[in-house]
């Protein structure tokens, strides 16, 4: 019986969350740069959708960059994951080495 082609390969999967979690990490990584410098505390890449300190201490958070940036991780995720992986497949020489 044929395996079922409805679903991607859990490989895809794998690539997928990997991506995903990458995307997420650089936006974390953005909030905890900002977060010892004392000032002012942002997160999100390329959107910024948190901020708080300042001298005022205020604090905002934008719902529609946060769904943005969600957005941009899920389509560089997908993106990533139905790339090729480089090097998997072995080049055929079509019989090139049996002329002598």
């Amino acid at each position: 019986m044929a395996p079922d082609k409805t679903l991607p390969d859990p490989t895809f999967w794998r690539r997928f969350i990997l991506a995903f979690v990458a995307v997420v990490g650089v936006n974390l990584l953005s909030y905890f740069s900002t977060w010892y410098t004392g000032d002012y505390v942002t997160a999100g890449v390329p959107f910024t959708f948190y901020g708080f300190g300042g001298l005022s201490g205020d604090g905002e958070f934008l719902p529609h960059y946060l769904l943005a940036d969600v957005a941009i991780a899920v389509i560089v995720a997908y993106i990533a994951a139905r790339l090729p992986r480089f090097g998997s497949r072995r080049i055929q020489t079509r019989g090139l080495d049996d002329a002598t």
